[in-house]
């Protein structure tokens, strides 16, 4: 690529390197994202490959992630919902596990955001924007030991 950047071939490359090399491709795409346009991004912020392209995401703004196939939604605090190009597992190795917790196959949470934990069989979790985000029994336990150790 050479200089100046242009958005569009920005993407498709990163999108041509994803599909040819597994291995380094995450550490490429991130490396890529911090400097791009020379914008400052924290590292607590995550440039993530959907379908409009690469969008920058401050870890704070995402609510839970859920797993759709080799897919990930994510849900945001404004309401909003983006697609990624990526597998939970992916999403949650990015994500800092303090902040972070896996509460079924399905679903990563983000713990400043749990309302209410509801018994059940593996039970649920509501969280601030109302959403009710089931509970693995497999996962219970671990679970409300974290949430026991949430400080406010």
């Amino acid at each position: 690529m050479l200089k100046p950047i242009d958005e569009v071939e920005l993407v498709e490359t990163v999108r041509r390197l994803a599909n040819t090399n597994t291995g380094t491709t995450q550490n490429f795409t991130w490396s890529i994202c911090w400097k791009y346009k020379g914008q400052t991004v924290s590292s607590r912020t995550h440039c993530l490959s959907t379908l409009e392209g690469l969008k920058f995401v401050a870890v704070e703004q995402i609510l839970r992630c859920e797993s759709s196939s080799n897919y990930t939604i994510i849900y945001l605090l404004n309401a909003s919902a983006m697609v990624v190009y990526r597998t939970l597992k992916e999403i949650e190795e990015l994500l800092p596990a303090s902040l972070f917790l896996r509460v079924h196959n399905s679903h990563v949470i983000n713990k400043q955001h749990i309302r209410k934990y509801i018994k059940g069989a593996g039970g649920s979790i509501k969280m601030s924007d109302n959403c009710e985000v089931p509970v693995s029994h497999l996962r219970r336990d671990q679970v409300l030991k974290e949430l026991t150790n949430i400080k406010a």
